[in-house]
């Protein structure tokens, strides 16, 4: 059996896959980031809530691919948890940017593109990740992520940007006023899931002008500060993942339209299928 772990910073996916390449169980436990939770906590997720899941003896490989997963320092981190619960096992951990490649175009090139909380993208030549326009983070960019769009709407709330009715409702749901909200902003450990925290209250309202508006200007701000970096890229494939990218593709395609693209994006919402197709047997690229 191979065991496939899709994991991000809220949620890990475990897939275990049979040598025939069928998908015989999917497992969901908390998710893990090495740039923000301690090593403790990745034991802890193994040790409760997938090790009762599955037997340890019908594993043969592990494919893990991670947020914050990028530098060879996080990537033994989580390769040496794993190979402690898994003496006899081969392990491998890549970025979760190369999970998107792998999930969304397998062994095509093209741009490959993760719009969740967070966004990124690098340039995919079918096997490996060539070329990559960092992101810089919530603070500095990750334009047309869940982090961006939510802090965009939540600045026009405090500005009296929006119509009243969202502005009072989106006050009401959160139990907040004009003072709260910005002392909250300015005091809780991470306020870029909080701005996140505000894509479902804007895609209820997303009929709406002014939030379609705001989003609609992420995706602008996106395809000019990443998107628009990698050469030819307004005549390659073009792939997307993430809930932002799914819940609001109409929008990101004519934001890419707008832009001059001319390839229609591939959105997809979950990499499971792709990365359950893609794996066929050995490690892919990047071991570590």
């Amino acid at each position: 059996m191979k065991l496939i772990a899709e994991a991000g910073s809220s949620k890990i996916e475990w897939l275990l896959v049979a040598k025939t390449g069928e998908l015989k169980k999917t497992i969901e436990t908390k998710g893990f980031n090495p740039n923000y939770h301690a090593k403790e906590n990745l034991h802890q997720i193994v040790q409760q809530g997938l090790i009762p899941e599955i037997s340890r003896d019908e594993v043969e490989q592990i494919t893990y691919y991670g947020t914050g997963c990028t530098g060879d320092l996080n990537c033994d981190l989580v390769k040496n948890i794993l190979q402690q619960w898994f003496p006899n096992v081969q392990v491998c951990v890549h970025s979760d940017l190369l999970a998107a490649a792998h999930g969304l175009l397998g062994r095509l090139q093209g741009v490959v593109c993760i719009l969740g909380t967070g966004s990124n993208t690098c340039w995919y030549d079918g096997k490996d990740i060539e070329l990559k326009v960092p992101s810089l983070g919530f603070m500095l960019g990750d334009e047309g992520s869940g982090t961006y769009i939510g802090m965009k709407f939540i600045r026009a709330v405090l500005n009296e940007e929006l119509p009243s009715h969202i502005i009072q409702d989106y006050y009401r749901r959160n139990g907040l006023d004009f003072h709260s909200l910005i002392r909250k902003i300015y005091q809780i450990e991470n306020p870029g899931n909080f701005f996140a925290s505000a894509m479902p209250f804007v895609g209820e309202y997303i009929s709406e002008p002014d939030c379609a508006k705001i989003v609609s200007r992420a995706f602008d701000d996106f395809i000019t500060a990443q998107l628009s970096k990698y050469p030819g890229v307004y005549d390659s494939t073009v792939a997307f993942v993430g809930s932002v990218a799914f819940h609001f593709k109409e929008l990101l395609n004519q934001s890419m339209v707008n832009h001059g693209f001319r390839k229609q994006a591939i959105v997809k919402q979950r990499l499971t299928e792709g990365l359950v197709s893609y794996h066929g047997g050995g490690c892919s690229q990047e071991e570590n």
